[in-house]
């Protein structure tokens, strides 16, 4: 649909919910991470006053892993559970979200990321920050009984482990389960 030179991938931080048919709730505003390049720059003039703020990123990779370590994590983990961001709160399920993002991490390493010091820290620390009441995208999936786009935040982190022969125990475990709600 679109010449490939004109595809720009974009990291969305958008706090949203549904809230019925055609509604959705957003919570707080929008960030986009875009790679720092003249598409970048054009998606920043269109996007100009608009209240959705873009911000170009020189390494871009390592952006895009940073959140798919938070989704991996934390989307797992309320999907499976059914439950907002508070449980994050109980100290076991602390340590599989940290085993999660360890092992994302790892991964991202593998494929080119950087992660700043204390990154795994970091996450728990904004997870624990957020209202316990916060909900996930991929949590409403199942409470909606959708499928999971559990493929694009937990099995790629498997698959590429794989690749690398990185072990990821937690991570295929996580997916066997996820895979399972959501084929029903």
């Amino acid at each position: 649909f679109v010449a490939r030179d004109r595809l720009l991938p974009v990291v969305v931080r958008c706090h949203a919910a549904a809230s019925g048919p055609g509604r959705v709730i957003q919570r707080a505003g929008a960030v986009l991470t875009v790679p720092d390049s003249a598409l970048g720059e054009e998606l920043c003039a269109v996007l100009d006053g608009t209240g959705v703020a873009v911000r170009l990123a020189a390494d871009f990779a390592s952006d895009a892993w940073a959140k798919l370590c938070s989704n991996a994590a934390a989307g797992g983990i309320t999907a499976l559970t059914g439950g907002p961001i508070g449980v994050m709160r109980r100290p076991d399920i602390a340590e599989l979200a940290r085993g999660l993002v360890e092992e994302a991490m790892a991964v991202g390493r593998a494929e080119g990321a950087r992660f700043p010091d204390g990154f795994a820290d970091q996450l728990m620390a904004e997870w624990l920050a957020q209202s316990p009441g916060d909900t996930t995208s991929i949590q409403l999936e199942r409470l909606a009984g959708q499928p999971l786009e559990y493929d694009a935040r937990n099995a790629v982190v498997v698959r590429l482990g794989e690749r690398h022969g990185i072990p990821t125990p937690v991570s295929r475990a996580v997916t066997a389960l996820l895979a399972a709600i959501s084929d029903g």
